[in-house]
């Protein structure tokens, strides 16, 4: 009697152990899928309510407005070099296909048309900031 109920219990346990395995490796809990993407800037203009970044992607040239609430929640963030020849580019983080990070890379000692440095914005521009709440990064 003893014996069967030691079976019994065994059983129990290897059933529990291998059901916890099973639900662990449940393939139907969704995973989210990451990639990056660098691009190469043709310009970025700096304002009061945010960046503008110009790209080429190929095709024809894009904007995408980063407003300053990009940069507090993490979005997007400035990494600023002094190597020489360092183009402006951008490494854009997708998650399940749509951009959700970007780090945005210039050189501190650059100068040029490439730069552009804007005290007034036009209310076109005003309300591209405003109304911009995801990243927005077309890359074919």
């Amino acid at each position: 009697m003893i014996k069967n109920t030691s079976r019994i219990i065994l059983m129990m346990m290897v059933f529990a152990v291998v059901g916890v395995i099973g639900y662990a490796e449940d393939d139907s809990l969704p995973t989210d899928k990451f990639f990056t993407k660098n691009v190469n800037l043709n310009s970025i203009v700096y304002t009061t309510q945010g960046i503008v970044v110009v790209y080429n992607t190929g095709r024809k040239y894009r904007e995408a407005y980063l407003p300053n609430k990009f940069f507090q929640d993490g979005r997007v963030k400035m990494v600023s070099t002094n190597e020489p020849g360092m183009n402006m580019q951008a490494n854009v983080f997708y998650r399940n296909g749509k951009p959700y990070k970007v780090k945005i890379y210039t050189n501190k000692n650059a100068q040029g048309p490439g730069y552009v440095v804007r005290e007034n914005v036009t209310k076109t521009m005003k309300d591209k900031f405003d109304s911009t709440e995801e990243l927005d990064f077309v890359i074919r």
